[in-house]
């Protein structure tokens, strides 16, 4: 009798360590753990979190995943093939010419353009990214980027319901095609800020050899989420503030887009036609054009 009842708790611990299975991310050549890693099935998905790591519940009805990380081939797995450790593969890197000038440079500071009076900000929720095309002008095109600046406003207090998580984002570039932003150049390392007060997201890529493109350069700001002690948590009003502008820059013309990083389309859409929707019960008599509000610190020849 007491054989067949351990027996019975020996398969019911089986199935419940079944259905909740906690998965590891790694670097197949290092076998360090990888941090927010996309986690994608369907159209929707998720992150690892700061360790590397995510929960599977074996009973969700899909057929797989697909994970992608930047710097990593994209590896597709049946749901009944994962198992406790996933490896990334490395892809090989491949180094820009690097072409040396003789003529002087100087750096120039591109300061972001103040936030504008109405509409000066955007609620950037989880799992979304706000995109800038920037075409530069003139003596701009070409420059080497040596820093990325992009400013966040503080929220609003009846905003505020917890002040000890923190915002996880990332900044991406890509190349633009037909004035869409298409293969990723860079992506930074995931970057914390408080979520509720005022701070400005710098970028060194001096060691990147990124310039500013004539075809354009896509910049892309992407919200992770909230996370408290390694796991995502989620918080009241879960967005941060990024600053928006309709000043004209003096160093690039520019359109700005939202996605939704999780959705099967990939759909791009133009933040000033998401901006005129919410708009249209408010008394504003003409379309005001916004940006995402940006700097650069520039190596001009």
């Amino acid at each position: 009798m007491i054989r067949i009842k351990f027996t019975i708790i020996l398969f019911v611990l089986a199935i419940f360590s079944g259905q909740a299975q906690k998965v590891v991310v790694a670097d197949s050549v290092s076998k360090k753990t990888l941090p927010f890693v996309t986690v994608k099935y369907g159209d929707t998905g998720f992150y690892t979190n700061e360790k590397g790591t995510f929960i599977w519940t074996q009973d969700q009805q899909i057929d797989s995943i697909e994970l992608s990380h930047l710097g990593y081939e994209n590896l597709t797995i049946r749901r009944e093939k994962i198992k406790d450790t996933i490896y990334l593969v490395p892809t090989p890197a491949v180094l820009d010419e690097v072409i040396v000038s003789s003529k002087k440079q100087h750096t120039e500071f591109i300061k972001p353009n103040k936030k504008a009076r109405f509409v000066g900000s955007f609620l950037l929720s989880p799992k979304t990214e706000i995109l800038s095309v920037l075409y530069p002008n003139g003596k701009y095109t070409d420059a080497y980027i040596e820093k990325i600046h992009i400013l966040i406003t503080k929220k609003f207090p009846f905003e505020i319901k917890s002040k000890t998580t923190e915002a996880v984002l990332r900044v991406n570039i890509y190349k633009v095609v037909d004035g869409l932003p298409t293969e990723q150049l860079y992506s930074s390392t995931s970057i914390k800020i408080s979520g509720h007060s005022k701070d400005e997201i710098s970028i060194d890529l001096s060691d990147e050899n990124i310039t500013m493109n004539s075809d354009g350069l896509c910049f892309g700001l992407e919200m992770i989420g909230f996370y408290d002690n390694y796991q995502e948590v989620k918080p009241e009003n879960t967005f941060v503030r990024v600053v928006l502008t309709n000043k004209e820059n003096k160093a690039f013309s520019a359109k700005t887009y939202l996605r939704f990083l999780f959705d099967e389309k990939d759909i791009y859409h133009p933040l000033n036609d998401l901006l005129d929707k919410r708009s249209e019960g408010l008394n504003i008599s003409k379309h005001i054009k916004h940006n995402l509000s940006i700097g650069f610190d520039l190596i001009l020849n």
